[in-house]
């Protein structure tokens, strides 16, 4: 597995108390089959509808991938995960 695929596999398993399971295991599921930049858009997206919280290495680590990834975030969902950050490490 690439460097970006394993980041993107490693942030999603760290939603695993705070996003179902299966919402997880869907996204995370098509990198299995090539598809890294639609597993990262909808892992965001469901980080963004369903976690209630987000640290800021989260935060920093979900705008340096989608830079990798040539998949730009839309200002006002990234503005909108800036509120579900937790702490300011």
């Amino acid at each position: 597995m690439n460097d970006i695929a394993h980041r993107v596999r490693t942030l999603g398993l760290g939603f695993t108390d705070r996003i179902e399971s299966w919402r997880l295991g869907f996204a995370l599921e098509y990198i299995d089959f090539n598809e890294l930049p639609l597993a990262f858009e909808t892992l965001y997206t469901y980080i963004d509808e369903y976690s209630e919280k987000i640290s800021s290495t989260e935060f920093r680590e979900l705008n340096e991938l989608s830079q990798l990834l040539n998949t730009p975030l839309n200002s006002v969902t990234r503005g909108g995960l800036t509120d579900l950050i937790s702490d300011q490490d």
